[in-house]
Order: structure tokens, then sequence, then C-alpha cells
């Protein structure tokens, strides 16, 4: 298996099953229902299909979904999921989420599940989801918005954490970063919702050894000072000494639903 196939698989098991696929159903109940025969879904960043194959069975049959992804590692992931693979009206295709490729004014709904707002550029990924959407059409995007609640946060207060503390109250999209964005890109009709999801780390191992707390969260929350090195598996993050027991993690999405003019 590709190296970055095997990361893709990894990143679903661990971040998209606790905590991508819980927000799914909030996020589809947020999508307008499709209209008309030639109604025209776009997925940006659809990773390893988490959310692309809720989508194939939320849309009617005669609706087209699209599937934008960037890396090869996941679009192989895509390839391989038999709900997508066997539906006819579905199309993977690797692009970027700064250039997809598409007419302007071709696409009814477009969505994109966390994994945006790790993008360098994602004001520019804004304006192009912008360009291809219709007049009339829907953005929707979810986002991890800064959280310092439940008993991680106390034990990282006990060993002197501060300078976590401070980004994880800083990391992430807020609404009101993200509605002044949409504001200068001229999109002022926008309802926000919040999802909050309560993750458990160190279920299986100390906390500060979870896969979802080393290899995501804390690079999320101080990417410069932070660094998992893959070659080796070690990293300064194991300094962290929270204890055998499982904490809790309270972790808010958002969910944006924008009408474009």
């Amino acid at each position: 298996m590709y190296e970055a196939e095997k990361k893709a698989r990894r990143y679903e098991r661990v971040f998209g099953e606790r905590i991508l696929k819980p927000v799914i159903p909030f996020l589809l109940a947020e999508c307008p229902k499709p209209q008309g025969v030639s109604f025209v879904c776009l997925e940006v960043e659809a990773g390893s299909g988490l959310l692309s194959k809720e989508l194939v069975g939320f849309l009617p049959p005669q609706a087209t979904l699209l599937l934008s992804e960037q890396d090869r590692g996941c679009l192989r992931v895509l390839h391989h999921k038999n709900e997508i693979e066997q539906s006819s009206s579905c199309f993977i295709k690797q692009t970027s989420p700064y250039e997809l490729g598409l007419l302007s004014g071709c696409v009814d709904l477009l969505v994109s599940h966390l994994r945006w707002q790790n993008l360098s550029e994602p004001v520019r990924f804004l304006k192009e989801a912008k360009r291809v959407i219709k007049s009339g059409g829907t953005l929707v995007l979810s986002y991890i918005q800064p959280s310092v609640q439940g008993s991680l946060v106390r034990e990282l207060k006990k060993i002197k954490c501060h300078g976590l503390l401070v980004h994880m109250q800083t990391a992430g999209e807020t609404n009101q970063k993200l509605r002044h964005v949409l504001y200068d890109l001229g999109i002022d009709r926008i309802k926000f919702k919040s999802v909050q999801l309560k993750v458990i780390l160190g279920t299986h191992s100390h906390p500060h050894v979870d896969p979802l707390f080393v290899d995501y969260l804390l690079p999320f929350w101080q990417p410069k000072v932070y660094q998992v090195v893959e070659e080796s598996g070690v990293s300064a993050l194991f300094q962290f000494d929270l204890g055998a027991s499982a904490l809790e993690w309270y972790c808010d999405v958002g969910i944006a639903v924008v009408q474009l003019p």
C-alpha cells in the first residue's frame, strides 16, 4: 500500500471516525434539499470519503455528485469506496481547491467538511467556491472552533501547559471571523449552527499518546512548536504526563450555511 494511502486510511480511522463522522448528520441536516433533475453537488477536500458516501445516499439518483481532492492517497481510498464507485452519477477528480477546473456558476451545492480550514489559503478557496456556485446556490462549511472545555484542559492547567492552552483558545475558525471574510466577498446571507462533541482521549492508553491527541489535535493547536516526526514516530509531544486515565475534551464544530446572491 502506498504511504500516502496508508496515511489517508489512518486519518479516516483516527480523526475521521472520532470527529469527522459524528458531525455528518448535523451537516447534512443543514444542506438544502436538491431541486430539479440537473442538480450538481460538489464536495471539496473530500478526503477519504466519509461524507462522500453519505452524499451518495442524500442526493436523488438524477443529481450529479463531484468529488474534488488533491491528495493522491485520499484519491486512492475514494476510488475503493464501494458506495461511491457504484454510483453512476458520481465523479472523482484530482483538483486543487484553489482551481477547481469547473465553469463559473455550474454548482448548486458546494460542501466542505472540516479539512478546508487547514488549507494554507482558505480565503482563496472561498473565492473559488463563490465562482463555481450558481447565483442562489448554497455553500455549506464545517469547521473546528476554539474550545477549552473538559478534563483534558484541567490536566493541562495542572502541568502548567499555559502556552498550549492559549493556542487552544485561538486555534480554529470562529463564526465572527468567517462572517467577516464572507462579507468581504460580497456575501451576507449566512446562517450558523454549532455542534459540540465529547471526545474521549486515552481509552486504550495514556491520554498523551492517543493518536488523535498526538497526530492531529496537538499539531492543529500548536503547529509551529509541536511537530510529529513521522519517520521515527518520536516527538517532543510525549513530554506530557497526563496520567493513565481517560480524559475528555469537548470539541466545538461550527456549520455555516451560505446563500449566494
